[in-house]
């Protein structure tokens, strides 16, 4: 099991300790998640030596359509509104989680309500 100091370092700087696959082999999740919410799942994904780069044609369409598929789940509702989103907030609290301070990323679904005004 990866030292817990060392995961928290990775998850604060974004640098994968060591070997990468050491790492994710470390990764778990407690058992109570799934008492909670047996149809969690998890995906951790490490990649090491990007370099951040402009922006082109590809990802510019690729975030235009994240967005448009964003603004039409939102249908003018705040992401708080979306049943899906309530149902993991409740999930956090009752694990004990400040679903405001650890929420899941929901950017994608806020940012098209920021954008457009709403």
């Amino acid at each position: 099991m990866v030292d817990p100091a060392v995961r928290r370092q990775a998850l604060t700087t974004g640098n994968s300790p060591g070997d990468a696959r050491q790492w994710l082999a470390g990764a778990e999740i407690s058992p109570a998640v799934f008492r909670l919410r047996p149809d969690y799942a998890a995906l951790l994904i490490v990649a090491d030596d990007l370099r951040p780069g402009p922006t082109d044609e590809a990802s510019d369409g690729l975030l235009a359509a994240a967005e448009t598929r964003a603004r039409e789940m939102l249908d003018g509702r705040a992401p708080e509104d979306i049943d899906e989103i309530c149902e993991w907030r409740e999930a956090y609290r009752a694990f004990g989680a400040k679903p405001q301070c650890t929420r899941p990323n929901h950017a994608r679904e806020r940012r098209p309500a920021r954008n457009s005004g709403n």
